[in-house]
């Protein structure tokens, strides 16, 4: 496992195609903004990876891509 340490508005890349953001650390919580492919999953952890149709897959990263511009 790589860990690396980042500020707010700091970013990670990975490949050329999966760019992550630090929005904003409040106490234990780090949010993060993720710009990729449409063709790359992206579920929580938390959440069962095979309970999710194509449709919910698609309005997760959608609502990331909306919350990552600027």
């Amino acid at each position: 496992m790589l860990i690396i340490a980042r500020t707010p508005n700091k970013r990670l890349y990975i490949g050329d195609e999966i760019q992550i953001k630090v929005i904003k650390v409040e106490g234990d919580t780090v949010s993060l903004g993720v710009n990729a492919p449409k063709n790359i999953r992206i579920v929580r952890s938390e959440q069962d990876r095979r309970s999710f149709d194509e449709g919910s897959i698609a309005s997760v990263t959608e609502a990331l891509k909306k919350t990552c511009r600027g």
